[in-house]
């Protein structure tokens, strides 16, 4: 608007040129006023609504029926985990995304879950956090139903990596130690899971190293996804003394075929006297697990070690020559 006045004033000639100087630097310090204040303005908005959030959090009740619930027994021991006949719908929808699924998990075994996108392979991973509740069926842990553990007792013997994951503003060292505070002063421990997710490199690189604010809301060092990625899978590695059931749900979406590889080796070798889940896209690191299940619409149509469902000709080995054929580049059929 302020521009506009200038403009029909200079079409009057009524001004001087010292004048439109004048009312210029007026008009540009004002605006730059005015974004200044929009912008905080947005800022406050922002700090607002996640205050709100938190205090909602803070109020929230608990969704599940939490009663007086059994300890975990043998809880220094691997998991074992039992789905009986599990279906399971999300709240407010009418289709069942478990249909009758049913497994067991031997303590130590590490299994892999395989599927196309909607299988129902992360919502078995939350069904086993007990984030929900099953709809028919039940589910046991080390042979209790889990209605019946005490949940903080169960979540704290479990350790998982989601596919979406917390990006926080605090120094490389903390964003690692989330995994187990009682070790955040503990570099030599932080150390020791940043070589297993291999980001030495880059740790080396930063300016303050471990001390290295991350994130960009406080003006800190931003990361890659897959940098971010191997973050969140140092977190779970830091728990290895206190989490007797590793969980990644494709945690390595963005990492390169090598690295998913050597992550999922040191899986494997922190998986010592521990049950290991990993859900993947990737069958070349599926055959890596002791037991394989292949999810499709809600059922577990083939299990199995990656041998035996190779023998099995069946859609296992279907998908696997498949994977093959986009690796090696070559052109696909019609069938195909």
């Amino acid at each position: 608007m302020g521009y506009f006045w200038l403009i029909m004033e200079i079409g009057k000639d009524q001004m001087s040129l010292g004048s439109i100087s004048l009312y210029l630097g007026a008009l540009f310090q004002l605006s730059s006023h005015l974004k200044k204040t929009a912008n905080d303005g947005v800022e406050m908005l922002e700090v607002w609504r996640m205050g709100k959030d938190f205090a909602v959090l803070l109020t929230a009740k608990p969704d599940l029926p939490l009663k007086k619930n059994k300890p975990l027994p043998h809880v220094d021991n691997p998991l074992s985990v039992r789905f009986e006949n599990v279906s399971f719908r999300y709240p407010h929808r009418d289709e069942c995304v478990l249909k009758d699924v049913s497994f067991t998990i031997h303590p130590g075994e590490c299994v892999a879950f395989v599927g196309e996108n909607g299988a129902g392979k992360s919502t078995i991973v939350k069904l086993i956090c007990r984030f929900y509740d099953v709809t028919q069926g039940r589910i046991l842990i080390n042979g209790i139903d889990i209605r019946e553990i005490d949940i903080d007792q169960l979540r704290n013997a479990i350790s998982v990596v989601f596919q979406q994951f917390g990006q926080y503003g605090l120094t490389l060292a903390e964003n690692v130690a989330i995994g187990d505070l009682r070790k955040r002063d503990k570099i030599e421990e932080i150390k020791r899971v940043i070589r297993q997710v291999d980001m030495e490199e880059e740790v080396a690189r930063l300016q303050k190293g471990y001390r290295q604010i991350m994130g960009r809301e406080w003006n800190g060092t931003d990361l890659s996804g897959g940098q971010w990625q191997r973050i969140a899978i140092a977190r779970a590695f830091m728990r290895d003394s206190k989490a007797k059931l590793l969980i990644f749900d494709e945690p390595s979406s963005a990492l390169d075929d090598y690295t998913e590889y050597e992550i999922i080796q040191s899986l494997k070798q922190l998986g010592q006297n521990k049950t290991v889940i990993f859900v993947t896209h990737h069958l070349a690191n599926a055959k890596l697990a002791d037991h394989i299940l292949l999810l499709d619409q809600g059922r577990v149509i083939e299990q199995g070690d990656h041998h035996t469902l190779i023998g099995k000709k069946g859609i296992y080995m279907e998908w696997v020559n498949l994977y093959q054929e986009m690796k090696e580049g070559k052109k696909l059929s019609s069938a195909n």
